[in-house]
């Protein structure tokens, strides 16, 4: 074994004697965990969670079943029996039909003995290619295997493994990478896996060349689009105003409102879409969904000007601007604005920060960071228009509060890491992170 490798788990499933030795052939360095914190991490059905570990640990090793969505793994688990056998004692005797089950080896060896071979090793799906790539006769084990040493493996009914996955195997990894790109998006990372699969049978892949429009400004249809690959450019009135990127989506326009585009978008180079049809799309949006789309609706609205805004009060003040909360008299939606004196740029020669700023901000959009729905500027001042969250401060809520217990430390963790996630998976860093720049919702509770 080598950096990386683990072991004791057998023993730690079945609560039993080691039955193996394990020796340092040089000087090593462990890190051990005990039954007692295992329980502590992830509960009393530990054995399940590292059953279900080892499962997909197989499965990420096998050149098709890595392809298969993690959450379809799951709805397989409860499939999956233990079976323990000790050194010497036969696993498969000859005539057992390899395309019947799905075998994964836990720990230990499968050894035909007539020729004194490894057959199956540890992680490894038991004849693997004879179970999804071999079509036609039943192929039949010729020898009987034995365990060497003892053998620990978890077993299945290919049948009904692949019926509850939900059809052959082609089918299968369509829809996992259906379900694998619907759940990066921030709308639909929470929606049951019941509904990705109902999101996935309404879904359309779409191919657009170069320079092809895919929806023009002025036009009616009623399509939500998610960029699969490719890059999009956004133009209004044939002003460039954004580029979208991966996993991104435009048009959602079309969910809530029968009215004409107020936006054109544009191939950037060859473009991969999902498709979905507004009216197929509205038999699964749930309450909470349906209104962060409605408010996203909002954020996205380029028409609203500085004429077009009610000044309500100060919300703050930073090293390099004020920050205000007003109201626009087109929408009757409130907005918070970053104004930024030109002065201060000039003298501080900030001109590349707030570009590149600016440049991030429109490329990024995810429900835990702050949307940045325009730059505008007057004869003074240029103008950050942003999303408005009405809240306070992580830093005063802490005090407000108190010491954070154990759930809410994790709560407002969780929520910073799915910030992170997403500005890194974009080759962003964010190196400013402290309570005085994260800000809590007023709702969470």
């Amino acid at each position: 074994m080598k950096k990386g490798e683990n072991f004791g788990e057998k023993s730690l499933l079945l609560e039993s004697p080691r039955t193996l030795d394990v020796v340092c052939r040089t000087n090593c360095i462990l890190y051990s965990l005990s039954i007692e914190i295992i329980q502590q991490l992830v509960g009393e059905k530990y054995k399940d969670v590292l059953y279900l570990n080892m499962i997909k640990m197989a499965f990420s090793k096998s050149e098709l079943l890595n392809k298969i969505n993690s959450t379809l793994i799951e709805n397989t688990f409860s499939l999956f029996s233990v079976k323990n056998f000790i050194k010497g004692e036969v696993v498969l005797k000859s005539g057992y039909n390899l395309t019947s089950k799905i075998i994964i080896i836990i720990e230990g060896n499968l050894i035909n003995q007539k020729i004194n071979k490894i057959i199956c090793k540890r992680y490894d799906i038991a004849f693997e290619n004879e179970l999804f790539y071999k079509i036609g006769n039943e192929e039949k084990l010729k020898h009987d295997l034995i365990a060497d040493p003892d053998c620990l493996l978890v077993e299945a009914d290919k049948n009904e493994f692949i019926k509850i996955l939900g059809g052959n195997f082609e089918e299968v990894i369509k829809k996992s990478n259906a379900i694998e790109l619907l759940q990066r998006i921030p709308i639909f990372r929470n929606l049951s896996t019941g509904k990705l699969e109902i999101l996935c049978k309404i879904t359309n892949v779409e191919l657009f060349d170069n320079g092809h429009r895919i929806i023009t400004q002025g036009e009616t249809d009623y399509k939500l689009y998610i960029i699969k690959s490719g890059t999009i450019d956004v133009f209004i009135n044939d002003n460039y105003i954004r580029t979208l990127n991966n996993n991104e989506f435009f048009g959602e326009r079309a969910l809530f409102f029968n009215e004409p585009r107020t936006a054109t978008a544009i191939a950037n180079g060859k473009v991969e879409c999902f498709s979905i049809n507004s009216q197929d799309l509205k038999l699964i949006l749930e309450d909470k969904l349906t209104n962060y789309l409605k408010g996203r609706y909002f954020l996205q609205d380029n028409s609203v000007e500085i004429k077009d805004l009610d000044f309500v009060r100060e919300l703050g003040k930073g090293n390099f601007g004020n920050v205000s909360l007003v109201n626009s008299r087109k929408n009757k939606f409130y907005y918070a604005i970053k104004a930024m004196a030109k002065k201060h740029i000039d003298l501080e020669a900030l001109h590349k920060n707030i570009d590149m700023e600016r440049d991030i901000l429109l490329k990024i959009d995810n429900p835990f960071i702050v949307k940045l729905v325009k730059t505008m500027k007057d004869t003074k001042n240029i103008y950050f228009l942003m999303e408005y969250i009405k809240g306070k401060e992580l830093f005063d809520v802490i005090r407000v509060i108190g010491l954070l217990n154990e759930n809410q430390t994790k709560f407002y963790g969780g929520s910073m890491l799915l910030a992170i996630e997403y500005l890194h998976e974009r080759n962003f860093i964010y190196r400013d992170i402290k309570p005085e720049n994260i800000m809590i919702n007023e709702s969470v509770k």
